[in-house]
């Protein structure tokens, strides 16, 4: 059974297992370079171990933010394993192989959920969870958990503000055509004209079929919460969350 407990910290809670800090840090610059940076220093105000900084410090040299999982920078240095649906974002790695490497693993949200998967077996999976990728079934095409598996849920956006209009006919079979064939479609509803999506329920409704036992579900709703960072709110000029998996 996984033991853990949560700490607050300035910036948002921490989640500490026996092997891992999971944390989101919310709200960075898209436009800077060294948002990884500006991560590390903050969760470092924490100090939980001494090592932390060592484990964090080579940590944005050797893994990042998993917008394609073929992209050979990230494939050099973590095991990426492939969700089988395009457009979706994903990868593993187990605890020994991190601390060994002294990297780790992060994803970059605004307005998406970030999923974080850990086994008995210490395998860390960090999943980029939009309704694009719900919509290809990135939930649906995982490996099969032992029992005893854990999930950590970041914020994104609420349904009352995600929605497309019931005129973009196009739009709407492109983000969400297969909707109905999963069952996610209960998690929509229209209102003047537009439909509206929940990815938090959609995903907690996924994340309990495959039986896997939710320890801490962020529901801060991006948009509306100015802490965090929302594409949908800001466009280009958007901030972004980064979601940190740490080997202890």
């Amino acid at each position: 059974m996984f033991t853990f407990k949560i700490s607050k910290a300035e910036f948002g809670d921490v989640i500490i297992t026996k092997n891992f800090y999971i944390c989101n840090y919310p709200g960075l610059d898209v436009r800077v370079r060294n948002n990884a940076k500006i991560a590390k220093e903050n969760v470092l105000k924490l100090q939980h171990e001494n090592n932390l900084l060592r484990l964090m410090e080579p940590m944005y040299r050797n893994s990042g933010a998993c917008f394609n999982i073929n992209n050979e920078r990230y494939m050099e240095m973590l095991s990426p394993f492939n969700v089988n649906c395009p457009g979706c974002d994903g990868i593993v790695a187990n605890h020994e192989f991190l601390k060994i490497n002294k990297a780790g693993l992060f994803m970059r949200t605004s307005d998406c959920a970030s999923i974080v998967i850990i086994e008995p077996n210490n395998n860390a999976y960090i999943l980029h969870a939009s309704v694009e990728s719900l919509n290809n079934g990135i939930l649906l095409n995982l490996p099969k958990f032992s029992d005893g598996t854990i999930a950590i849920i970041g914020p994104s956006i609420s349904s009352k503000n995600y929605y497309y209009s019931l005129d973009d006919k196009e739009k709407i079979k492109q983000r969400i055509g297969n909707f109905e064939s999963l069952g996610y479609s209960k998690f929509t509803y229209t209102k003047e004209n537009n439909i509206h999506i929940s990815i938090s329920n959609i995903i907690l409704y996924a994340l309990n079929k495959l039986n896997l036992k939710i320890i801490y579900n962020d529901k801060n709703d991006t948009f509306s919460n100015l802490t965090y960072g929302s594409n949908r709110r800001d466009g280009i000029n958007r901030k972004e969350n980064v979601m940190l998996v740490i080997p202890r």
